[in-house]
């Protein structure tokens, strides 16, 4: 499994396509698939969406963040083997969504600093 990380640049005449893109994606690897959506705001001012697609084999977690000032973060567990079945990738699923899930709330620019 690889997690894919690409932190974009944004100003306010670019953020709203690359944000449309990225959820676009989203919905595209998820396919067919009933998802769970995690949403949060961190005291840094980040707001991120987590996407788990457990059945899918391919791209089960994503997720994506903003400060809605200058960056999208966006990102997605890759899993190069698709013939692995939902039950036997569970337990990276899960592991791997508490990770991101604790880099999502943690997140900051340091634009302060």
């Amino acid at each position: 499994a690889t997690i894919y990380c690409t932190f974009t640049p944004v100003d306010k005449h670019t953020i709203e396509n690359v944000i449309d893109n990225r959820t676009e994606r989203m919905a595209l690897n998820s396919g067919d698939h009933s998802s769970e959506l995690i949403e949060l705001t961190n005291a840094n001012g980040f707001k991120s969406q987590i996407l788990i697609t457990e059945q899918s084999k391919v791209t089960p977690v994503q997720f994506l963040s903003t400060n809605e000032n200058n960056w999208v973060v966006s990102g997605a567990l890759y899993f190069n083997n698709s013939s692995n079945s939902p039950d036997s990738i569970r337990p990276i699923i899960n592991i791997l969504k508490r990770d991101i899930i604790h880099a999502m709330k943690t997140i900051d620019s340091n634009e302060n600093s």
